[in-house]
């Protein structure tokens, strides 16, 4: 399932300028900021405590931090560090091309997601 969104959002941000601006692993949520057109995004994804091992010394990535797409492909990745990274980076995306009108505001997000939720209008909300 997981290759599946990974896939769906390399293939949605091909051409998009998105830059990642600053991201942390920490316990017990790890968080990427993303810039898209001059926007800044949060994307945040909860550290399995029950899968961190642990590390001693400050720990090197082992992707290219200013690629975008390695960020997002590590969310396939068996370790609990780069998997976490990867999730909240996707997050970070479908967070700046959400779009929500002053009535959207307005409302419950449970209704939001009850009225579109299986709406795959890109240009109302976002379906990653």
């Amino acid at each position: 399932m997981i290759e599946d969104i990974v896939k769906r959002v390399i293939d949605f941000i091909d051409g998009k300028d998105i830059k990642i601006v600053d991201f942390s692993f920490a316990l017990p949520y790890s968080y990427v900021l993303v810039e898209v057109g001059g926007k800044k995004s949060l994307g945040v994804a909860m550290t399995l405590l029950e899968e961190y091992k642990g590390h001693s010394e400050k720990r090197k990535i082992e992707f290219d931090v200013g690629n975008i797409e390695d960020f997002i492909n590590v969310a396939n990745d068996f370790d609990i560090i780069n998997r976490t990274l990867g999730l909240a980076t996707i997050n970070a995306i479908s967070q700046s091309f959400i779009k929500l009108t002053n009535e959207d505001l307005n409302k419950d997000v449970a209704n939001l997601i009850l009225e579109n939720g299986s709406s795959h209008q890109i240009d109302k909300y976002i379906t990653i």
